[in-house]
């Protein structure tokens, strides 16, 4: 499948990268030197702000992930793996514990909480959710590697991952992916007949329609 999400930018730490590459630089042209402060001085500055950012990203995301929880069990129109997945662990709950006399928010109090045990967190993409997060169990993913059993998530795609376990995805994706194709179709106007770069846009088009037809097909109740 031709069209791929690349690199999110999700790790807080990686323009560390930018900061100690010293090495690579003239000495008159490291950040140090410029603004005049210390390596020691700019890593602590930065990591502070890094965990500041981090924990706020944390909080929206487990803020995110429990209100689609909710969603899902308040008969939301959500489709994908994900929303099979955490019906399962509702059923087992209520398999477990007697919720008469409470209300529905307690259940999905409980399965929040099973899945942020397991590591679960949203990361989103154009055609919907990747709810893996730093699940230590990934095998069932579809970007899972037997060979270096990391999850490969350059891969992502509406084909790849709509019959994945952690994709949670609904209507607005697809609403999503239709604007995008729309927007691809105009600017496939304005390429040359016959030239490489129509025939590769005019595949990663066709690649998208499959993909929402696919998509429209598996939310089918």
């Amino acid at each position: 499948f031709p069209v791929t999400i690349g690199w999110l930018g999700t790790n807080l730490l990686t323009p560390l990268i930018y900061l100690t590459d010293s090495s690579m630089r003239p000495d008159f042209e490291t950040i140090p030197f410029k603004i005049r402060k210390s390596m020691n001085e700019l890593k602590g500055a930065y990591l502070a702000q890094a965990k500041e950012l981090n924990d706020e990203y944390s909080e929206v995301g487990y803020k995110k992930m429990f209100d689609d929880i909710c969603a899902v069990f308040s008969n939301g129109r959500f489709f994908g793996g994900y929303e099979k997945y955490l019906r399962r662990i509702g059923t087992k709950l209520t398999n477990m514990i007697d919720f008469s006399g409470t209300n529905l928010l307690d259940k999905e109090k409980m399965i929040f909480e099973v899945v942020k045990k397991r590591g679960h967190f949203p990361t989103p993409y154009p055609h919907g959710q990747c709810m893996a997060g730093g699940a230590l169990s990934v095998k069932s993913a579809k970007c899972h590697s037997k060979q270096d059993k990391k999850l490969h998530r350059e891969l992502a795609s509406p084909e790849r991952c709509t019959g994945c376990i952690f994709n949670l995805s609904s209507d607005d994706y697809i609403r999503n992916l239709e604007g995008n194709i729309a927007s691809m179709e105009d600017a496939l106007k304005a390429l040359p007949s016959g030239s490489l770069l129509r025939s590769r846009a005019e595949d990663d088009i066709h690649g998208l329609v499959r993909a929402v037809a696919l998509m429209k097909e598996r939310r089918k109740p």
